[in-house]
């Protein structure tokens, strides 16, 4: 049985890189070697450029304070962001964004997207966003907010 090419690529392997307890970098760079997942746990104030144009960049926040970054990638994930802290991702451009919960008194600021897929808050959370993506799953708890906000751009980085 011959065996195409197709079924020989291989798909690149997640890479996480964690920032725990009190951390402080500016000039962070992720290039475009795959999937990255990001975890921030305790107090962090991090920032840097992303460049995945074919691949995922996900968060796991939990702590406080924030979280700053710009470029682009093909699809933006907060998976949890749980806390007193801000994802300021106005500088991100993306295809698709998902929010799938954030929590306390958490932030997450969007940037250039066509569509929000997912996005689940509660508590005093909220998430801003700019332009008019397609949102196509949102639920909203207590005080929480999801909201478009055309200065957002303004105050970009």
């Amino acid at each position: 049985m011959a065996v195409g090419m197709n079924s020989l690529k291989r798909k690149a392997a997640l890479r996480k890189i964690l920032f725990e307890g009190d951390q402080r970098h500016n000039a962070l760079m992720i290039g475009n070697y795959g999937d990255v997942r990001i975890t921030a746990r305790g107090k962090f104030d991090l920032s840097g450029m992303i460049y995945l144009k074919n691949h995922t960049a996900e968060f796991v926040i939990l702590g406080d304070g924030v979280i700053r970054f710009h470029g682009c990638c093909k699809h933006l994930v907060v998976r949890i962001a749980k806390g007193s802290c801000t994802i300021d991702l106005r500088g991100m451009v993306s295809s698709a964004v998902r929010c799938m919960e954030v929590s306390g008194d958490s932030e997450v600021l969007i940037g250039r997207t066509s569509r929000i897929e997912q996005a689940n808050v509660k508590g005093s959370a909220s998430i801003r966003y700019t332009g008019k993506p397609i949102i196509l799953n949102y639920s909203i708890g207590g005080d929480g907010v999801l909201e478009r906000c055309s200065d957002l751009l303004n105050n970009h980085l």
